[in-house]
């Protein structure tokens, strides 16, 4: 508390002429105070609840009430309140008694100069001791988040050495416990180059500026090296002078992965837009070759030699143009050949290469004897894959219109990483392809501009070159087509002017515009579909994809913009689900008919059993009519079903127990029936044997279990088990059977249907039960069919 403000004093006092002594001498040395003056054990407590003192000033003996007493109940109550005891006959051992007791200081009435310096050195050190109070509570809510943090934390002295560590940088270390750390140098947690950071950057930058952060190498107890964000920080003593030093640690090696990983693509696709940039305009005195060669070295890692072949149509040679990647070993290599590997040539039309007019990357399975063509002895080939501890080879083709115009050759050693972005390689072999294509050209015409145009405009896909202010460059003639550019001088204009030339392209050119901001502000390349109007009017869709290019030093080059058509991809979405719909409005109409259909022929059944009077024709035809109401109704089933191949089982019983209590004039009262049913789907094909299974069995129970009206009741189970089977029980609770009944040996024809259809169409078994009634149990596997829809 401030002295400055207005002090509340609570006096436990029962003589009125000592507590006014006391405030005479409190007001005297200018205190500003509001006071309440109390004798008893339940006024001073009522009062501290509800007077809030700042300070307390209590005799030391009263009649009823003692000052230790009143001592006990503030440390209880207000234990940061001061306490001090003012009294005229305390003894020096009783003072000191009452201070160890918990009293802040003690005043003799005889010597009341000295309550005010008392007073003010108690507020002082209330005021240090709440200071302190909050401080420890600080510092333990600190070492409980530091202990239960995941980062790994460490401090230290100014020298290094380790004095607290928590479980995060044991785990993050790999120590059981910290018996092993502490006393040590953090030094321990770091390798040589780590060390060399610790004490060239990171300790002096933090006793310099007061906090280091950034990225250091970590080493695991077992020496393994992670890479790791560390934190530094000073801690000051009381005097403000440096005292520890404290260290976070995050291990970012997932992260480190991550970033690795979309560098390398990224650096890929630079590399891939980079290399697509030369081939436009690839210097004539420069071997392409080599260019693809080294490009290609790049994009697999240097742990690998390149080799690049071309074929010369004319006469059908293979011819070996460059190797990548052999270096000292080369005269090596030469020795075991009896030539330069540069240079060798091999008959083009080998079978061995038709593999390769596909244009992908192919592993190749028979080593350098196989991509040698078999020309070389196996034993030389042999040598050489010794020689560079071979692992790995793989060959693709530089192809364009099914033509095979050279080979491009991978080995990779043993110690290389698994070959990645293949999908790069190919598209770099394609563009390469056409580069070749181009020098072969530029070679044999010497035209360059024809050449350039034969580069680009052999693409399907429409090809743009803008540079780093957006101006166009060069456009192939599906650009030129597609943008309608045809007759337009469009080299060195934006896309806000091109897009003045045609009202009906305005909105295409002006987010072309928008996307290549977007492009430039992201810095790495972007995907995405764009429309753009056809002369007569059509809309076409293209996935067009846009890669920067920068100068080094981050300066802009150029943008790449390759457009697919994809509108009869669109259109042929589209068309399939529209014939998807037809198809299955055409399938619900035929279930639909079929089952009226069936209907119509229910219905004359019935018609011509109302002609004659022989009750033995009624019920045939009452049976027939039903089998043809238990295969109408799957129809029914299918007809209203949002899925056309599947039948609802459940649904299908409790319809059919229905239809057949309606048909035999079933009373409810007589005959009810409990229904146990599971949601099961079965293919039509089961549907329509299963439902003529279940008609017959449930008809016979009717017309036989409950003769004479007698009462009783039918159960229906369906379900499917663990192993897939759908089972269903039948079963009642009438007269029941002889004991001697044998299904198998009845000669009707409902108990045989039953059994055949259920043996040699559901592939199922059927079993029987004679307690107490009868009852039974069939079961099958729906997978006999394929679905149909």
């Amino acid at each position: 508390m401030c002295l400055c403000e207005k002090l509340k004093i609570l006096m436990l006092e029962d003589n009125k002429l000592d507590a006014k002594l006391i405030k005479e001498e409190l007001t005297e040395h200018k205190f500003d105070f509001t006071s309440e003056l109390v004798d008893t054990e339940k006024d001073f407590i009522t009062s501290i609840h509800n007077f809030k003192p700042d300070i307390i000033l209590s005799d030391y003996s009263l009649p009823q009430f003692t000052g230790f007493e009143a001592l006990e109940i503030a440390k209880k109550l207000v234990p940061t309140i001061p306490f001090i005891i003012i009294t005229g006959s305390l003894s020096e051992e009783k003072a000191a008694d009452s201070i160890k007791a918990g009293a802040w200081d003690y005043v003799l009435k005889e010597n009341l100069l000295r309550l005010t310096p008392a007073i003010e050195n108690a507020l002082k050190l209330k005021v240090e001791k709440d200071k302190n109070r909050r401080a420890d509570e600080e510092i333990r809510k600190l070492s409980k988040v530091v202990e239960t943090t995941p980062e790994a934390v460490t401090i230290t002295d100014l020298q290094g050495k380790i004095e607290y560590v928590n479980q995060g940088l044991l785990t993050l270390g790999g120590f059981e416990d910290d018996s092993s750390i502490i006393g040590k140098l953090i030094f321990l947690f770091s390798n040589e180059e780590g060390v060399k950071q610790l004490k060239e950057e990171i300790i002096p930058t933090i006793l310099s500026k007061g906090k280091w952060r950034g990225e250091t190498s970590v080493k695991r107890k077992d020496g393994f090296i992670f890479p790791a964000e560390m934190t530094c920080s000073l801690i000051l003593n009381e005097e403000n002078k440096p005292k520890h030093l404290l260290s976070q640690y995050n291990d970012i090696t997932n992260r480190k992965k991550a970033e690795e990983k979309v560098k390398e693509h990224h650096k890929n696709i630079e590399l891939l837009s980079k290399a697509a940039i030369q081939f436009v305009d690839f210097p004539f005195d420069k071997d392409i070759y080599t260019f693809i060669g080294e490009v290609l070295q790049e994009f697999v890692g240097k742990k690998s030699i390149i080799v690049i072949n071309s074929i010369n149509e004319e006469k059908d040679i293979l011819t070996t143009r460059t190797v990548i990647g052999l270096g000292k070993l080369s005269d090596k290599v030469a020795g075991f050949l009896g030539k330069q590997p540069v240079g060798m040539t091999f008959n083009a039309k080998d079978e061995g290469l038709i593999k390769l007019y596909d244009g992908k990357l192919h592993s190749n399975q028979e080593g350098l004897y196989g991509v040698l063509l078999k020309t070389v002895p196996k034993i030389v080939c042999n040598s050489i894959e010794k020689l560079f501890n071979l692992k790995e080879i793989y060959l693709i083709g530089f192809t364009k219109e099914k033509e095979l115009s050279g080979t491009a050759v991978i080995f990779l050693e043993k110690n290389a990483e698994k070959l990645k972005n293949k999908q790069i390689i190919e598209t770099f072999i394609k563009q390469a392809s056409i580069a070749i294509q181009k020098r072969q050209a530029e070679e044999a015409l010497h035209e360059s501009e024809k050449q350039l145009q034969t580069l680009i405009n052999s693409m399907p896909d429409f090809v743009c070159f803008k540079d780093g202010d957006g101006c166009w460059l060069m456009a192939n003639e599906a650009a030129i087509r597609i943008f309608q550019l045809k007759g337009l001088d469009y080299r060195g204009k934006k896309d806000y002017e091109l897009a003045e030339f045609n009202s009906k392209l305005r909105g295409s050119f002006l987010t072309c515009k928008e996307s290549d901001a977007k492009v430039w502000k992201e810095g790495s390349l972007i995907h995405g579909e764009e429309t753009i109007p056809d002369s007569d009017g059509s809309i076409q869709v293209f996935d067009v994809t846009k890669v920067p290019v920068s100068y080094p030093g981050s300066e802009r080059k150029g943008i790449v913009v390759i457009g697919h058509d994809i509108t009869k991809r669109k259109q042929a979405e589209e068309q399939i689900k529209k014939d998807l719909k037809e198809k299955n409005a055409l399938l619900q109409e035929i279930y639909h008919r079929t089952k009226n259909n069936m209907q119509v022929i229910s219905s004359l059944l019935s018609m011509q059993s109302k002609r004659s009077d022989n009750e033995f024709v009624h019920n045939t035809f009452r049976e027939i009519i039903n089998k043809i109401k238990a295969m109408a109704l799957v129809h029914e089933k299918l007809y209203r079903a949002k899925d056309l191949s599947h039948i609802n089982l459940k649904e299908y019983i409790e319809d059919l127990i229905n239809l057949l209590m309606r048909s035999y004039g079933v009373q409810s009262e007589l005959i009810s029936y409990n229904l146990d049913l599971k949601e099961v789907f079965v293919l039509i094909d089961s549907a329509i044997p299963c439902g003529l299974i279940l008609n017959e069995l449930i008809t016979n129970i009717i017309k036989h279990a409950f003769p004479n009206n007698t009462k009783g009741e039918i159960s229906i189970r369906l379900f499917k088990d663990d192993n897939g089977q759908i089972n269903i029980d039948i079963c009642d609770n009438g007269v029941g059977v002889p004991d001697d009944f044998d299904p198998k040996t009845v000669k009707t024809m409902g108990l045989q249907t039953v059994y055949a259809l259920l043996e040699y169409q559901l592939k199922g078994k059927i079993s029987y039960d004679l307690e107490n009634g009868m009852k039974w149990h069939f079961r099958f596997i729906d997978d006999l069919h394929k679905r149909r829809v």
